[in-house]
């Protein structure tokens, strides 16, 4: 690819995320060619533009974490990780059994969450991560913590917490509190 076309297709991927990947593919015929253009390109995804344009969770994590590295990953966000982007974050790494990865980005990057929602980002985030590691006092401890008003973390928190008590093989009927309604 000569230096003309290769702005050509650096100004394609600049338009839309659908322009973007048609563009990376067709003028990339393989992969790291691909990965690339991306990488050279980071600054110009948003977080949510970037599942789109991977093939895998495993190449989502990869650039997340390109864009940890480079500062970017809240360039458009004023320098703020959205409470979402951080939740997803957390169950991307977990996924992919980055369990001491996932514990180091709770603690490395908790303080560019926005403060009115920093305790609960970090109450559900370690909660989580310590349901994860089957330490379930400890999430029970974290995930009680957080606010259930909260529309992004509710499911979540009251998902694990009533997968922990019925793993413990509690029969009280209190925790019908936290089960989601939706369940019964």
């Amino acid at each position: 690819m000569n230096s003309a076309e290769k702005a050509f297709a650096i100004s394609q991927v600049l338009q839309g995320p659908d322009i973007k990947l048609a563009m990376l593919v067709s003028t990339y015929e393989n992969y790291s060619g691909y990965r690339m253009l991306l990488q050279e390109n980071l600054d110009n995804f948003s977080t949510f533009e970037l599942p789109s344009l991977m093939d895998s969770l495993r190449d989502e994590f990869e650039v997340i974490k390109m864009k940890l590295e480079h500062n970017t990953i809240a360039l458009r966000t004023g320098g703020k990780i959205s409470m979402l982007t951080f939740r997803n974050v957390i169950f991307s790494s977990i996924r992919l059994s980055e369990i001491e990865w996932t514990e180091s980005f709770i603690e490395k990057y908790l303080h560019m969450v926005n403060e009115d929602s920093r305790e609960i980002v970090y109450n559900h985030a370690r909660g989580i991560l310590c349901y994860t590691r089957k330490d379930y006092e400890a999430a029970i401890a974290h995930l009680s913590k957080v606010d259930l008003s909260n529309p992004y973390l509710i499911s979540d928190t009251k998902t694990h917490l009533a997968i922990i008590f019925f793993e413990q093989g509690s029969t009280n009927p209190v925790i019908l509190y936290w089960i989601p309604s939706d369940i019964f």
